[in-house]
Order: C-alpha cells, then structure tokens, then sequence
C-alpha cells in the first residue's frame, strides 16, 4: 500500500496541473463557464500543492524515524523535513486567505514568514548533504571538485538573477510587498549553488537508486525556482493570465521533491 501512495500522488498532482492548465490553454471551456468555476480552479490549485508538501514531509519524518540516530545525513532530513512543513503551513496559510476569507493574500503575510524559515531550513539541509557527500569518503571526485562548482554555479546563477530580476524590480514601486516578492528568486539563486554541488555528485550514482532520488528533489528545485521567476514577474507586472501556469509549476516542484523523499523512505525498508 505504501508503495502506491507515490504513484497515487503523481495521478493527483497531472490531474490538478491538468485542471490548473485548462485556464489557461481554454479559458473558454464550457466547464469554465460555470459559475464559480474559477474557485474550484483556485481550489484544485491550493490542494495540488499542499497535498504533495504535506506527504512530503511525512516521507521526509519517516526517512528520519528510520535512520540511525549517529547516521550523518539524519540532520540533514531532519531540515528537508523541516522546509516541506513550513511551506505546507505558509501555503495553508494562503488558502485560507482566498478559500475562507474571500481576498487575496496580503504581500507580506503571516505565511511569508513560515516560507521564509522554510527556504533558511532548506538551504542549510542542502549545505549539510553537500558536506556529508564530500566527507563521505566514497570515490566521488577530487576533493576540490565542489567548491569549484559552487563559486562558477554563484557567479552564472548570479549574474543571471541580476539580468532577470533587475528589470522586475522597475516594474513596481519599491514597497515591503515588492522587495519580498524579489527575494523568493534570490532565496530561489541560493538553493541552486548547492543543487548544483549534490547535482554533481549524486551523477556519479546515474542509473541507481541514489540518483533517482536525487534527480527527482534537484528537479523540484529548479521547477520551484522557475515558478517563483513567474510569479514574481506576475505579480509585479500584473500578467493575471500566467497564474494557472506559475501553478502548475508548482505543483510539479513540490510533486518531484516529496517523491524524492518517498524514494528514500522504500529506500530504508
């Protein structure tokens, strides 16, 4: 049965992004007509991403429940865990503010700040797995390897968010609401140095088990990064249309990260 739950979450998170999309892609549609139909879109849209944040973490929690206490990585899903509950609190947060209060969320929110403990827990989970690989003492490539690919990865990925966001930050005036929405990119820039280090070395395990875990959380990231761009040029330059696909791009991050974390859990039986 357990072993079913992560198909089952991925039929969920196609038939939500499917859902999402249709917005978008036939806006028209006849089911789209009914009223209140944007609602249940709306809906579907909150419920794809917080289903897969929530089993996320409940696979993350398993992964720690059943490593050793003295295992090195244990922290390090001991933080991964941490980042997929605080993002499922900060997107519950967001639901309640369009599902229950009727309005939309204020930028800042109450939910921002369990976001941005999120992104502060997964920066330093990353850290941590980067240096547990490292020190790991398999034969994973010389030693000076990542923090090479940490400095090049910093300056592109840097140079990038400057040429990106920089425009953006012109397109509103410079409000709390404004810069907060500029900085999910940049915490976006930060989680990607050490995805680029793990990416590395974990491609030393392609084709194992290892890497298709890996492969799965690292894509989430970059998925996540990408819908966090959107939003933000969205938001601040108020493209209305984009929404549906800023989230599904979502759903599909957090989707690939709480699979990652299921594939360790059958990992550990």
């Amino acid at each position: 049965m357990i072993r079913i739950l992560p198909r089952v979450l991925v039929a969920y998170a196609l038939a939500s992004s499917v859902f999402v999309l249709s917005r978008l892609v036939w806006p028209h549609a006849p089911l789209l007509a009914v009223a209140g139909a944007h609602g249940l879109s709306r809906l579907v849209a909150s419920a794809g991403m917080l289903t897969p944040l929530l089993g996320g973490a409940l696979w993350a929690l398993g992964v720690v429940r059943r490593l050793e206490p003295r295992n090195r990585s244990r922290p390090a899903w001991m933080l991964f865990c941490g980042w997929l509950a605080s993002f499922a609190i900060g997107e519950a947060l967001l639901a309640a503010y369009v599902h229950v209060l009727r309005t939309a969320p204020p930028i800042p929110s109450v939910g921002d700040g369990f976001f941005v403990a999120g992104y502060v827990a997964l920066i330093l989970g990353l850290a941590w797995f980067s240096r547990v690989y490292a020190t790991s003492g398999l034969p994973l490539g010389p030693s000076a390897e990542p923090p090479i690919i940490a400095a090049v990865a910093a300056l592109v990925l840097g140079a990038a968010g400057v040429r990106w966001l920089q425009p953006l930050a012109h397109l509103a005036p410079a409000t709390p609401g404004t810069v907060l929405t500029l900085t999910y990119p940049v915490l976006d820039i930060v989680v990607l140095v050490p995805t680029a280090v793990l990416a590395r070395i974990t491609s030393r395990f392609h084709g194992g088990r290892v890497w298709t875990i890996w492969g799965s959380i690292l894509a989430g990231f970059v998925s996540l990064a990408a819908a966090d761009t959107m939003f933000a040029y969205g938001d601040l330059a108020g493209v209305a249309w984009l929404d549906p696909l800023t989230d599904a791009t979502f759903i599909l991050g957090y989707t690939l990260a709480a699979l990652g974390a299921a594939r360790q859990y059958e990992l550990l039986e």
